[in-house]
């Protein structure tokens, strides 16, 4: 079937590929061109890809939904986001295995680590061969998937009305801790918020935690993430609003490597992890639902287990809506 060729050819280009040189380079130049992107930091979202496209996750993906047989004259278009390596491909993958050609406009921050996958997949399968078109504007396509911020994806709504659309707008990740978490559950909790610098829509940014908490074993826990602070870029952030909070004599708990700021906002700045207290699980049902439109999710002992909200599927979709629905319905 297509579209088991397609996701096996992009598991099969990233086999062995931390030891393969001219993988290594592909990282190194996307690292320079774009300095969040750390080796580090590409590495694992590839493994996170690798172990994701494994043969048994591609079979439960696909039992699903009925996948077409061979490809259609139809055209995707997206617009790619470039705040973590590879981000976009998701959408690509999913495009390709529902039988659309793709036009994908990459960020300038990401484009390295997409075009090298890309190249690699077609070696292993090579009826991908000018199915995905890497172009500076969108036009002819028949569906487009749009990440952007809340401020574009209005731009984006007007520009393709008469275009079947997924648009996507700014979401951030929420953590909800009972006091209880074991050491290894608050270590997994630092992955959550720490991991790509907290870059992503799936980082935590804020904790609701019970009223009284302490927060020391919690800080103590989150050690093996201090290297960050010798990231210039994210060093710069922490700095900036630490400066902010100490010139609005804002309290705050500094911890060397980050600041956690009492906030009601779901979204907190690099460098930065916001909290708010409740008394009863309804305070926290209700603060759910008041950002339900800004949660991408949401981790904690009754939620998504802590430590995994990087740890993507085929099946997690962004903003949690099912593209690969949409687009079978529109092929």
């Amino acid at each position: 079937m297509l579209s088991k060729k397609v996701l096996h050819s992009f598991y099969q280009a990233l086999l062995g590929f931390e030891e393969d040189e001219l993988w290594n380079a592909v990282l190194a130049q996307a690292e320079i061109k774009n300095p969040w992107f750390t080796h580090e930091n590409a590495t694992k979202v590839l493994q996170q890809w690798r172990a994701s496209l494994e043969e048994a996750k591609i079979a439960s993906f696909m039992e699903t939904y009925a996948f077409p047989g061979n490809a259609s004259a139809k055209t995707l278009g997206l617009i790619m986001a470039g705040n973590i390596p590879a981000v976009g491909m998701h959408d690509v993958l999913m495009g390709l295995a529902c039988g659309y050609t793709v036009k994908g406009k990459l960020s300038s921050l990401d484009e390295d680590i997409p075009k090298y996958w890309l190249k690699k997949a077609i070696e292993n399968f090579p009826e991908l061969e000018g199915r995905v078109d890497w172009v500076d504007k969108l036009n002819g396509v028949d569906f487009v998937v749009v990440t952007g911020s809340d401020s574009t994806a209005r731009t984006f709504e007007y520009y393709f009305r008469e275009t079947p659309k997924v648009i996507r707008k700014n979401r951030n990740s929420l953590a909800v801790l009972k006091g209880k978490e074991s050491k290894e559950e608050m270590i997994a909790l630092g992955e959550d918020i720490f991991a790509y610098f907290g870059l992503g829509c799936r980082s935590v940014t804020h904790l609701k935690v019970p009223k009284g908490y302490d927060f020391k074993p919690l800080i103590e826990s989150w050690d093996g993430y201090h290297d960050n602070i010798h990231h210039n870029k994210y060093a710069n952030n922490y700095h900036y609003h630490k400066a902010l909070l100490l010139l609005d004599l804002d309290p705050h708990i500094d911890f060397g490597y980050g600041i956690l700021h009492e906030s009601k906002k779901l979204y907190s700045p690099v460098g930065t992890i916001h909290y708010s207290f409740y008394d009863s699980p309804e305070e926290v049902d209700l603060f759910i639902a008041d950002h339900s439109a800004d949660i991408q999710c949401i981790v904690g002992q009754d939620y998504l287990p802590l430590g995994t909200a990087q740890k993507t599927e085929l099946w997690d979709f962004a903003d949690n809506v099912d593209t690969v629905k949409a687009l079978l319905q529109n092929a």
